[in-house]
């Protein structure tokens, strides 16, 4: 994938409602539907904040015990507007409970919206076992002109494969490509569903951000200034009016050396990521070893992969932080490029 995705949708975030401020991906808006009563769960969205986007709260809903949904509705400039879905079914839950509520909730929708319904659905539709709720979804979503895009096992393990993550969507008419993400971030393969010739995305948004002028000459002006500065007025009995003065001072010589000004941003430029060759070089063996775990699905395989995978993760948060958590990428320093072998 060469370009960002519009949307992300992610399940079983099991996230706490104080904790949903604090999940952000650059660029993305980010809406979330958390479990009030049971932990684990939860669904969110993010999307590109080039595009106008606004929760619907008819079809955003959490169910103790049954599921959880969060939708959407991103407006677009010469097409139908997109309702987009993140579903999560607990599993052993009713299918046929879960079937009546996504009816209630789609069937009004299909014809004037395009829509999109991604998801852990916790159903195989492979359904070797014949089992009568499972077929009886698949008809209740295709009487709704929802037809699931991915028709290959997304939870695959040594003893088992199954198709329970799909992205179902009424939009025929249209190319759209689906498949996997082949990555181990998850048990779960990552779908994805890619729109060719639907509308032109909207010109990058520009807005502003203040921040400081804080050249080197700039703080060399600060300094001087402290050194200069008569100090006498901070020498006084009363601690608190001591330090309300003293940052009265610093306060208007910073503003005098350092002014804020105002800078112009666009609203999805992202900051590059600052990985090393060897932690790159690192990440592509240990999806290699997974991948190959997945064709061929042994023991050995598996071993083999879990064992890299085990020593790449402390490996490659000690060249993140650097020696002793000193944070060296993230203040701008890069590690020294180190290699992981097995």
């Amino acid at each position: 994938m060469n370009n960002p995705f519009t949307v992300i949708a992610i399940s079983e975030t099991w996230l706490k409602e104080d904790q949903s401020e604090n999940i952000d991906i650059e660029g993305y808006e980010s809406y979330t539907l958390n479990r009030k009563v049971k932990r684990c769960g939860g669904v969110a969205l993010f999307v590109d904040k080039n595009y106008k986007g606004k929760i619907v709260r008819s079809m955003s809903q959490a169910i103790d015990n049954i599921m959880e949904c969060i939708t959407i509705e991103i407006e677009m400039e010469s097409s139908k507007n997109i309702l987009v879905s993140c579903v999560y079914r607990c599993p052993g839950s009713c299918i046929e409970t879960f079937s009546e509520l996504l009816s209630g909730m789609y069937e009004r929708k299909i014809y004037t919206k395009m829509v999109y319904v991604y998801g852990d659905y916790n159903i195989d539709l492979l359904n070797p076992l014949q089992l009568t709720p499972v077929t009886e979804f698949i008809n209740l979503m295709y009487s709704m002109s929802l037809y699931p895009g991915i028709s290959r096992p997304t939870r695959i393990t040594s003893h088992s494969a199954t198709i329970i993550d799909n992205i179902f969507t009424n939009v025929i008419e249209k190319k759209v490509k689906t498949g996997l993400i082949i990555n181990d971030s998850s048990d779960h393969l990552p779908v994805f569903a890619v729109i060719q010739d639907c509308t032109k995305k909207k010109k990058d948004a520009i807005t502003f951000k203040m921040c400081r002028r804080n050249s080197g000459n700039s703080f060399n002006s600060f300094k001087n200034d402290l050194l200069k500065q008569d100090w006498k007025k901070v020498y006084v009995g009363d601690v608190n009016e001591a330090y309300n003065t003293f940052m009265a001072i610093i306060s208007v010589l910073y503003d005098k050396n350092c002014p804020p000004v105002k800078k112009a941003v666009k609203l999805n430029s992202v900051e590059k990521t600052r990985l090393t060759k060897g932690i790159l070089s690192a990440c592509k063996k240990k999806n290699l070893l997974y991948k190959d775990f997945l064709k061929i699905r042994t023991k050995e395989a598996e071993l083999k992969y879990k064992i890299y995978k085990n020593k790449f993760f402390p490996w490659a948060h000690h060249l993140w932080e650097g020696p002793k958590g000193s944070g060296a990428v993230r203040a701008g320093r890069r590690p020294k490029a180190g290699t992981l072998a097995v």
